[in-house]
C-alpha cells in the first residue's frame, strides 16, 4: 500500500529525496529548478524554487500548508536540510493522506473532525531547540 509523500517547509529545505516505487530505479522528487511534481494543499504558504533550494514562506494566519508530491511512492530515502526561523516550527509528513471529504474520528475520548481537503498523517516535527 503506498501512501503521498508530504513535505511541510516553512523557512526553506534543500531537499535530496530519493523514492523507489515498486520495482522501479530511485527517482529524485526534487531537481533543483521547480516545483513539478508537487503539490500545494491546505492554507495559503508559498513555496518557489530559489537557488536549488525548496523555500516555503508562511503567511500569518494562515493553517498549516503542506508541499504534497503528486505520486504516491512505498519506499523511500529522505534527505534535507532545514533552516527554520528561531520563532516557527516546521516539520516533514510521511505517508501521509488529503481528506476527500468531511471525517470524524474517536482521540482520546473525544470525537475529531477533519474537513475535507485536509493533509494527515505521521509528522516529524523540526523545532529549534
Amino acid at each position: 500500500m503506498t501512501r503521498t509523500l508530504v513535505l511541510i517547509c516553512l523557512l526553506s529545505v534543500s531537499a535530496a529525496t530519493i523514492a523507489v516505487a515498486a520495482d522501479e530505479k530511485p527517482t529524485s522528487l526534487f531537481d533543483g529548478k521547480d516545483l513539478n511534481g508537487w503539490t500545494v494543499r491546505g492554507g495559503t504558504a508559498t513555496y518557489k524554487v530559489d537557488d536549488g533550494t525548496i523555500v516555503g514562506t508562511t503567511v500569518e494566519g494562515s493553517p498549516n500548508t503542506f508541499l504534497c508530491t503528486d505520486k504516491d511512492y512505498g519506499n523511500f530515502e529522505l534527505e534535507f536540510d532545514v533552516k527554520c526561523d528561531p520563532a516557527l516550527n516546521s516539520g516533514c509528513q510521511i505517508r501521509s493522506h488529503v481528506a476527500h471529504e468531511e471525517m470524524e474520528f474517536e482521540y482520546d475520548g473525544k470525537t475529531k473532525k477533519i474537513k475535507a481537503g485536509t493533509v494527515y498523517g505521521y509528522q516529524c516535527e523540526v523545532a529549534n531547540a
